[in-house]
């Protein structure tokens, strides 16, 4: 989250959605993402393999994914006051709103992901 490893040239993303997409500790997943091509052929071994999420464990992944946009702000002002506070107290932080992170997403959650949280 805030982040975009493929504008550093990364092919695959993987994502925990156990506690940080999903907002709770009720399921275990994750979500990987990157071109078609590749993840066609990861599917298809998903798929073989069983290596896919149940409907009520993507009902409850979907339920956190609805209050993801209440979240990151908190999340995102929680980091900014602890690495304030660091950097205040002489720490050396590296953190994108004290530095120029031009790699990292803007605060704001996406209006597109909005919509599709809505309409699901």
């Amino acid at each position: 989250m805030n982040q975009r490893p493929a504008d550093f040239g990364v092919d695959l993303v993987w994502h925990s959605a156990t506690k940080y997409l999903n907002g709770h500790s009720d399921v275990s997943a994750g979500v990987l993402a990157g071109p078609a091509g590749i993840l066609d052929q990861i599917w298809d071994v998903a798929l073989l393999t069983g290596a896919v999420l149940g409907p009520f464990d993507a009902w409850l992944l979907l339920r956190g994914l609805r209050t993801l946009p209440l979240r990151m702000p908190r999340h995102n002002d929680n980091g900014q006051a602890l690495a304030e506070a660091l950097s205040a107290a002489g720490a050396s932080v590296v953190y994108r709103e004290i530095d120029d992170l031009s790699h990292c997403y803007p605060r704001e959650i996406n209006a597109e992901m909005l919509a599709w949280l809505r309409e699901s």
